[in-house]
């Protein structure tokens, strides 16, 4: 029951985490694809664009670590809540650089890894696409005189951000 339990919870945190990430790189890449253009039109390589986008993997990094540090402050509390009856041997604690490596160290290089090959697909776009600005078509235009401020705000919302409607129905 515990391993499917934290299958399942790590599964759901981690496929969220994911998706997340390339949702705010997608973001990232969408408002800021001027300057992304103008970097590859002056000849930066898009390798060395999207190495960059390594950054993405530190807020994995201080997730990580603030979870195992607290999981380990933690730890004798939680032992001796379940050991009140003295059922269960003494377990030292001890801390145990491995799998700190594991549980903080590899989460960050893989979503690190994961933000780079990401970027550096999302950045195989031709120059002049990410140079353009997204202009509104004159339906948009004449329709968003006769729409009140936030439903015109909700609908272009969700008419720009294609996966923004998924995320929302995969987080609830």
């Amino acid at each position: 029951t515990g391993t499917v339990t934290v299958a399942t919870t790590g599964g759901c945190l981690g496929v969220t985490s994911l998706i997340l990430l390339l949702f705010y790189i997608k973001n990232y890449i969408d408002i800021h694809g001027k300057q992304l253009g103008i970097l590859k039109a002056i000849g930066y390589p898009n390798k060395k664009i999207a190495g960059h986008f390594s950054v993405f993997g530190l807020p994995v990094f201080l997730g990580c670590l603030s979870g195992f540090l607290a999981a380990f402050l933690y730890l004798p509390t939680f032992y001796h809540i379940q050991n009140k009856e003295n059922l269960l041997p003494e377990i030292p604690i001890g801390f145990h650089p491995l799998l700190c490596l594991l549980l903080v160290g590899a989460p960050t290089l893989l979503f690190m890894l994961l933000s780079v090959l990401y970027a550096n697909h999302q950045l195989k776009k031709p120059v002049i696409t990410l140079l353009k600005e997204k202009k509104e078509t004159r339906r948009t235009l004449k329709n968003r005189n006769n729409i009140p401020f936030l439903k015109n705000l909700r609908k272009m919302t969700l008419r720009t951000k294609k996966s923004l409607p998924f995320f929302m129905a995969f987080s609830a």
